[in-house]
């Protein structure tokens, strides 16, 4: 074998028995250990690779970089074609956001795991909830996920091993930890076996997700048709030859198939098809370590007072479809005493959890599993957040077993939980098609009549009055004045032009069109919608191609093709409904934060044309024509006033899209994004005179159309490449619609971003915007400037976006980033100085989850020390309110008897989250169990879950007063939304979270603060939202439309689950907030109640469903939190005994 001293493979001592040829496993390592004899660890990693059975290849290179060592790989590779690599250096071939380089260790399409070196010690790890150091998560684990590799452990710790006299130190050696290098060799050594092993002759288990725990929630997959993506992928590992037998027609019947059997509802009257004997499971229990054994014990007693346990063993949720295994994941716990648990953030699982996945691992023998769709809840047990170990809950209960997960593409944050803690192979997958709200019922009625009385203005006053009055009269029969911003007492002129303005933006929301089914791409309408939505922001440079299809329609049919306004330069704000109008430049009161002058200056040397300045309604924004400037001129579909009059071009390519009135901005809007669907669809030939246009719509047909189409054969082939115990190529991950189609196709197991490079410049600049915004709305509201303001940060958000919530923070309190320009990371940080700000500077307290705790710990010592030192200043009060209040509360804790330095660390806290190792925010349980009185209880539940500080080298210290003393003097909850793929009312996070905070703060200080939901879901133009207005907008836009209904009942079951998951978020909300109106419950009623089509199709296809929802609208009722207009609503939902009787 050639030798080299760049890259070597050593393979004396290699002879194998004859006639046997065990699985070849590589182990990647740096030249380095070798020239310092500090190969131990290697030599470890051989010997556990050997006690499994394994054939090690050691192969040592000076980088993966280096021409010549991945040269010398590749031939050794190539000869010797190791089924699996383990590699021990680090960092990245690929950069992230650069076109992808294959490695050299994924020569033979070998799974590659990344086993860690670790620069700390083996004592700093063993006591850090953390599990890595900083440096270790970027160089060990970030960046290698660019190169798709899967993190096993870490297997050795850095260790002072010996005194040297000739250098008088202590020389560092890497030691190996044994029971880490077992574990990393077992995991190797079962992909490499599932790599030999034939198809025919794979067990596989595929386990999906059940929360909350109830009949109607089965399979749960944010944006995905779980049940029918399931039968696409057993029907194609079928064709591909694995046992798999007696499937289901479909969907629904997979779903009543498992319902039949145990569930975490309960097993009485169950199909018992699968048990695990107590015997069994005690075998399995006893090979754990005495730590899990002693807590759970503690926590559970004993196996038979399970609630799976039957005679002699438990009833396990399993049903066999040949030599496949489908289960329903069981539940964490918390549902077995939701009102002692909730005081348990880091509540271990129950014995019946534990007989499940020993069951799948030692009864049935899986081979690998699938989690199906996110997201489960083994990846959220207790533990470390990196390097687990053996104690750690999601290695003891899963074990070294190859793990594949189908994951929604927008959402790394999550899915990178289940890479670092499970080992998980993400599988990512398109999210749902979008498509236009448009118009429907009596908000189609309204705008015509609307469109009427404009039409009518001038005419006969009396008919005129009379529409007035209809339209007025209607509007407020539904409640949407209180959506629309229409105050009691407004002009009726002003209330008309609020509503017009309203209807357009609502007909413009992008919503979804149903589901995502893995390994179907959409097709037809769905595909076009979908194609318009992705082309509808700017991508990339926003050039050529690259620009908006709606913006190049706009500049060829309106403008000729000449330049238009570029992307929005004007930083702007949604108004409070019904209040007043302000300009950047304005001020009230007292408020300056840049001259109208300094704007125009800008804008007229970047485009020669002065767009007016004005506030953002909704989608679009309130653009209000000023100067004499043609609006044609000016025209942007993406930003405009859509209630203002249209007075520019009507081309017939766009008269000739639509026979409704063509009066306002909105209305052309509304014509270009017609007209865009028929482009795209083919419909309509492209103009040859449309150069702008053209360019796009040649990206859309050579590139993006494409890559949508290319989803779901690539989603079903990298799961059966995982399942062959082969490499899945990496890709980025993200939301498509904000300017993302790189994230496509799916079916590549997604990594997120470095996390030293957060916040980046862009989200810097978007969190700045968005802070100023915030600010100028919140002095609009309330008439001063705000002092206190509270902060959720999401880590699956901030990995999304590049850090918008932490740098919405950092503007916040008046401090910048400072960035190293050569590597993009983030350095440090500068205070702005008053002069500069021309504000006061804004007290934050954030609220962190628990994986923003694992995945960024830099940024929360960014954060901390940057608001200690905003605090340490000599500012006046007024300018700095942090300061102040800093320095008058170590006043009072040092008056308290508390030491100088303790009084400092403890009055600079300003993150919290929840205790080390557990994650969430405390309300799910309680809301889903019905195991709250009053809010206070949901309160204490947000107090009892996130009240451990972090920062000042704490690592979440228990410090519930001072958590306390910061919500009590917050006035507003802050909360950003950074795409439109989601809502609000499509997951618990945003009710536990926001509403959660809210009610916490409200309790602790008497009054419920101010709730803001921005929109950030296009990064030049943030949309600043009460959380009234954003409810208002979704339950109109999305919940009792029945466009998305129609989509959604497409999906059978799963449909079903949503429209009922969509109601208990609405109640969440309520419950926590009280920013829920009865004309939003009573709309919910209408449409999935009292609407008999709706009603029947759920109790055919999902009647738990039904029976949930029937139960969370009484609970409503019971709680005061709906007034129902009709008498009857009671009686008719407590008739709907099988899910189907109601009053007509």
């Amino acid at each position: 074998m050639k030798q080299s001293p760049d890259a070597a493979v050593d393979l004396e001592q290699m002879a194998i028995p004859a006639g046997f040829e065990p699985p070849t496993v590589a182990i990647s390592f740096y030249r380095a250990l070798v020239q310092s004899g500090e190969t131990k660890p290697v030599e470890a990693m051989i010997e556990a690779l050997i006690a499994e059975g394994m054939r090690p290849l050691p192969v040592f290179a000076y980088s993966l970089k280096d021409a010549v060592s991945v040269g010398i790989l590749e031939s050794v590779f190539t000869e010797l074609k190791p089924g699996v690599v383990i590699n021990a250096t680090g960092f990245a071939v690929s950069a992230p956001g650069a076109d992808r380089q294959a490695t050299v260790l994924e020569t033979g399409e070998a799974v590659v795991l990344q086993a860690i070196f670790s620069a700390s010690s083996k004592e700093a790890w063993e006591a850090s909830a953390q599990g890595l150091s900083a440096r270790d998560l970027g160089m060990n684990v970030a960046l290698p996920e660019v190169d798709g590799r899967v993190l096993a452990r870490a297997v050795s710790f850095k260790a002072a091993a010996r005194y040297d006299e000739r250098v008088e130190a202590n020389i560092v050696a890497s030691e190996p930890l044994e029971d880490r290098m077992r574990y990393t060799a077992r995991l190797a050594a079962n992909w490499a076996r599932l790599r030999n092993t034939p198809p025919g002759d794979r067990r596989v288990a595929l386990v999906m997700a059940n929360y909350p725990n109830r009949d109607g929630r089965l399979g749960n997959g944010v944006g995905l048709d779980t049940p029918a993506g399931t039968i696409e992928l057993l029907k194609a590992m079928q064709v591909a030859g694995y046992s798999v037998a007696d499937l289901p027609a479909d969907g629904d019947a997979l779903m009543r198939h498992l319902a039949e059997g145990p569930t975490n509802a309960g097993h009485d009257g169950c199909i018992v098809r699968e048990t695990l004997s107590f015997s069994d499971y005690r075998d399995f229990f006893s090979s754990l370590p005495k730590q899990i054994h002693d807590e759970i014990g503690a926590r559970w007693g004993e196996p038979e007072a399970d609630p799976y346990a039957i005679d002699g063993g438990f009833a396990l949720p399993f049903a066999r479809f040949g030599e496949v295994l489908v289960g329903i994941q069981p539940a964490r716990g918390y549902n077995i005493d939701p009102k002692e648990s909730y005081h348990s953030p880091d509540l271990v699982p129950p014995h019946g959890y534990l007989a499940f996945y020993a069951f799948l691992r030692r009864s049935f023998d899986a081979r690998a599993v699938i989690h199906m769709g996110k997201h489960g809840n083994l990846e959220w047990l207790p533990g470390k957040a990196l390097a687990l170990s053996e104690t750690c809950y999601p290695e003891a209960i899963l074990g070294p077993l190859p793990n594949l997960y189908p994951f929604i593409v927008n959402d790394p944050g999550e899915g990178t939980q289940a890479k670092r803690r499970t080992s998980a192979v993400i599988i990512d997958h398109l999210t749902p098609p979008l498509t236009r709200a448009e118009s429907y019922g009596p908000l189609k009625d309204l705008e015509a009549l609307v469109d009427e009385y404009y039409e009518a203005s001038g005419g006969d006053p009396r008919r005129i009055r009379l529409l007035r009055k209809q339209i007025l009269d209607l509007v407020a029969d539904i409640g949407l004045d209180q959506d629309a911003g229409i105050a009691k007492g407004e002009g009726e002129d002003e209330a008309l032009r609020k509503l017009d303005a309203y209807l357009c933006d609502l007909k413009e929301m992008q919503i979804r069109d149903g589901l995502h089914i893995f390994g179907v791409s959409p097709s037809g309408r769905l595909l076009t919608d979908l194609t318009v939505a992705l082309a509808r922001v700017p991508r990339g440079l926003g050039e050529g191609g690259d620009q908006s299809l709606q913006r190049a329609i706009a500049r060829d049919a309106l403008e000729g093709g000449e330049s238009a306004i570029p992307p929005s330069v004007a930083d702007a704000t949604s108004p409070p409904q019904g209040g007043r109008l302000m300009a950047r430049g304005t001020t009230s009161p007292q408020m300056a934060i840049e001259s109208v002058a300094v704007v125009r200056d800008k804008l007229e040397k970047a485009s020669g044309i002065l767009p007016p300045i004005s506030p953002l309604v909704g989608e679009m924004s309130a653009k209000l024509t000023e100067g004499g400037n043609s609006p044609s001129k000016q025209f942007d579909p993406l930003d405009c006033d859509m209630a203002a009059e249209w007075t520019g071009p009507r081309p017939s390519i766009l008269q000739n899209v639509s026979e409704a009135p063509w009066r306002t901005q909105g209305d052309t809007v509304e014509r270009i994004e017609l007209l865009a669907a028929k482009l795209v669809d083919g419909d309509i030939a492209c103009p040859e005179d449309w150069p702008n246009t053209r360019m796009v719509l040649d990206e859309i047909a050579s590139k993006l159309q494409p890559s949508i189409l290319a989803c779901g054969d690539a989603e079903i082939s990298a799961l059966l490449k995982g399942l062959d115990g082969r490499f899945v190529p990496p890709g980025p991950s993200g939301a498509p619609t904000r300017g993302r189609p790189d994230v496509l196709p799916t079916g590549r197991n997604f990594y997120s971003v470095d996390s030293r490079a957060v916040p980046t410049p862009a989200a810097y600049e978007l969190g700045k915007k968005s802070a100023e915004l915030l600010i100028r709305r919140y002095v609009q509201d309330h008439g001063e400037w705000p002092v206190s303001f509270g902060l959720t940060a999401w880590g699956t958000s901030n990995m999304r976006t590049g850090g918008d919530d932490v740098a919405q923070a950092l503007a916040l309190i008046g401090v910048k980033p400072v960035w190293d320009m050569t590597s993009r990371r983030v350095t440090g940080y500068e205070i702005i100085p008053p002069a500069m700000l021309r504000r006061p500077r804004v007290d934050v307290t954030l609220r962190i989850s628990g994986f923003f705790r694992d995945a960024f710990p830099e940024q929360i010592a960014l954060f901390d020390k940057a608001i200690r030192a905003v605090g340490a200043l000599d500012e006046d009060a007024a300018d700095n309110p942090i300061a102040a209040r800093m320095r008058g509360e170590i006043a009072r804790l040092e008056a308290a008897g508390l030491d100088k330095a303790s009084a400092r660390r403890r009055a600079g806290y300003r993150i919290f989250g929840s205790k080390p190792g557990a994650y969430g925010a405390g309300l799910q349980a309680l809301i889903d169990e019905k195991g709250w009185e009053r809010r206070a209880d949901l309160a204490e539940a947000y107090l009892v879950w996130g009240s451990y500080a972090y920062g000042a080298g704490e690592e979440g210290r228990a410090e519930r007063g001072v958590f306390e003393e910061r919500l009590r003097s917050i006035q507003a909850v802050v909360q950003n939304q950074d795409n439109r793929e989601h809502d609000l009312l499509d997951s618990d996070d945003y009710y536990q979270f926001e509403g959660g905070m809210v009610a916490a703060a409200e309790q602790l200080g008497g009054a419920r603060p101010s709730i803001y939901h921005n929109d950030h879901s296009r990064p030049e133009k943030p949309v600043i939202r009460s959380l009234e207005e954003e409810i208002g907008r979704v339950v109109r836009g999305r919940v009792v439309n029945p466009k998305w209904i129609e989509g959604i009942m497409r999906h059978g079951y799963k449909g079903a689950f949503e429209i009922a998951a969509t109601v208990d978020y609405l109640f969440a909300f309520a419950a926590t907030t009280g920013a829920v109106r009865n004309h939003h419950f009573e709309a919910v009623y209408q449409a999935f109640v009292v609407d008999q089509r709706v009603r029947d199709f759920m109790a055919e296809k999902n009647p738990a469903a039904l029976r949930d929802l029937r139960e969370r609208l009484l609970e409503a009722i019971d709680r005061k939190l709906w007034t129902p207009r009709s008498n009857s609503a009671r009686f008719d939902l407590e008739s709907l005994k099988d899910g189907k009787e109601v009053a007509a």
